[in-house]
């Protein structure tokens, strides 16, 4: 869980670098990766989490946004 955590903000520090105007610590700028590869890196562990978990994460995925058409959102 924590490696998803990690993983969700190298994504973050990614989007920063790549998709807004926000400033970046210029010192570290080679340790950011394309937003698509971070994406891809919290997939693969997200994955690895539902492994042990033994869930299916697509029928997961289904089932919630199953629910989530019938919801009321206000």
């Amino acid at each position: 869980m924590l490696l998803l955590l990690e993983e969700v903000g190298e994504l973050a520090k990614s989007i920063r670098k790549n998709a807004t105007s926000m400033s970046i610590d210029n010192n570290k700028l080679n340790h950011y990766d394309t937003v698509e590869s971070e994406v891809a890196d919290v997939f693969i562990v997200l994955n690895s989490v539902c492994n042990k978990l033994n869930i299916d994460l697509y029928k997961a995925l289904k089932d919630k946004e199953e629910e989530n058409i019938k919801r009321t959102w206000k």
